[in-house]
């Protein structure tokens, strides 16, 4: 595994991070054996890089998390994204609300302070006033996380997030039919020493795209590898991983696994080369301009 400093903060992170989405009460077919051996796993690979949904503290997620951190004396790095239902539309941003949330972060994960707090849902008017940035800030140097960031939903919430000197993070959303945040942003991003995290499936280990029923029935499909994307030892899902890693605004790929064998797969990436140039060209070009044209803003 290897490592990388997240942004403006003193957080050093593995390559690879471990969504662990997955282990909440909404996946009943995951046991708790398996997540235990996922973490583990994770773990011995030297995942040190844990991202949580707050939704789910108090679940069965937390609760193994929080068991397997107890028993294996395991001290990774742990993100908590705050929910809609604490970030949303209709709620309240005030720093009683929002402290109140990441104190309870803290109890449910049994530690002083979160390692990393990321806003998600944020509607772009609050973004745009401010308020809530300065809360964040202060919540830093009061000591509640070490860092904190924000999962931006558009390029435009993401330019806001950008102006900020406080923010350590942007999560967003990146695959070959997305690289509009590449495009836009990570060059920006880099200069502002803001780090960007990118979630992927770890069953395709590449993101979802959001394209029209159209462009989708028209794009190939990558099983089949017909663009030809198995080069040498290089195949598509690995050369996705490998491709986010290469573009120098990227701190760490958080894959969303369900099992040790997905993590076995996704953690020997960082450890390879970068992408040959044919490979990387081979890659940049399915962001053909029909395609750009028919994706939505979102990231």
């Amino acid at each position: 595994m290897k490592y990388r400093q997240l942004g403006n903060s003193s957080l050093c992170i593995s390559e690879i991070g471990l969504d662990c989405g997955r282990f909440g009460d909404e996946f009943h077919t995951v046991s708790d054996d398996v997540v235990v051996e996922t973490m583990a796993e994770a773990t011995r690979a030297g995942v040190c890089f844990f991202d949580m949904d707050e939704n789910g503290l108090g679940g069965r997620g937390p609760r193994l998390v929080s068991e397997y951190l107890y028993e294996s004396g395991a001290t990774p790095l742990i993100a908590i994204r705050l929910p809609g239902s604490l970030a949303g539309a209709n709620t309240d941003h005030s720093n009683a609300h929002l402290r109140a949330a990441i104190e309870k972060s803290i109890g449910s994960l049994g530690v002083d302070a979160v390692d990393l707090i990321q806003l998600q849902d944020v509607p772009t008017d609050v973004l745009r006033e401010g308020t809530l940035f300065q809360i964040m800030a202060d919540f830093r140097r009061e000591g509640l996380c070490h860092a904190w960031g924000v999962v931006a939903q558009t390029v435009d919430d993401a330019r806001l997030c950008l102006q900020q000197c406080d923010i350590a993070s942007l999560q967003v959303q990146m695959s070959m039919l997305q690289q509009q945040s590449a495009w836009q942003l990570f060059e920006d991003a880099a200069a502002a020493c803001i780090g960007i995290l990118v979630r992927v499936d770890a069953d395709t280990h590449v993101g979802r795209p959001v394209v029209s029923e159209e462009t989708a029935r028209a794009l190939p499909d990558p099983a089949h590898d017909p663009a030809g994307f198995e080069s040498g030892q290089w195949n598509f899902a690995d050369s996705s991983v490998r491709w986010i890693l290469d573009h120098r605004a990227v701190t760490a790929v958080l894959a969303s696994c369900s099992s040790p064998a997905q993590v076995q797969t996704i953690a020997h990436v960082p450890m390879r080369s970068p992408l040959p140039v044919a490979v990387q060209a081979a890659l940049d070009n399915i962001y053909l301009p029909q395609t750009a044209a028919d994706i939505q803003d979102r990231i």
